[in-house]
């Protein structure tokens, strides 16, 4: 089950950068959020049934204890903020590319946590439909609060010019 797990995490490790750097708003909370992910994975890797792709259900586990981190920082009142032109991806060599990431990163962590994930699903090139059982909405809901987020995400990045 170890090399399983470790397969698992190697050709899905995308998934988890990628949610870690919506979710969280520096790099020691990325790193705690990205070992959440990696023993919430762990835990759950016995009940994966197969009913799904492995990057679905990576997803599924990913993204609740994304939304489980964010609450229980929120439960204990603590706030965290985003600090201007702070993001954890690593450099670019295009410059430009670099700061339209970060643009995009920080209107994205604006969003609401199941915006974000909607967000981040839809970045990944994940139908409306896988979107919709990751998240366990209608998939006309994703279609719908995407048109709304595409144009909300245009604003940010906008405002940030």
């Amino acid at each position: 089950m170890k090399q399983e797990f470790e397969n698992i995490i190697q050709e899905n490790a995308g998934i988890l950068h990628k949610l870690c750097q919506v979710y969280t708003y520096d790099f020691d909370e990325y790193e705690e959020l990205f070992q959440e992910m990696l023993i919430q994975t762990w835990r759950s890797l016995e009940n994966f049934r197969g009913d799904s792709k492995v990057s679905t259900w990576i997803y599924k586990v990913c993204i609740n204890t994304a939304l489980s981190f964010r609450a229980k920082f929120h439960r204990s009142k603590m706030k965290f903020e985003p600090i201007e032109g702070e993001v954890i991806i690593q450099p670019e060599k295009d410059v430009q590319k670099d700061e339209n990431l970060q643009k995009l990163y920080s209107a994205i962590r604006e969003l609401k946590p199941i915006d974000k994930a909607i967000v981040s699903l839809y970045l990944d090139e994940n139908s409306y439909q896988e979107i919709a059982e990751i998240l366990g909405i209608s998939k006309t809901n994703v279609a719908t609060r995407l048109m709304r987020l595409k144009k909300k995400i245009i604003e940010k990045v906008n405002n940030y010019e």
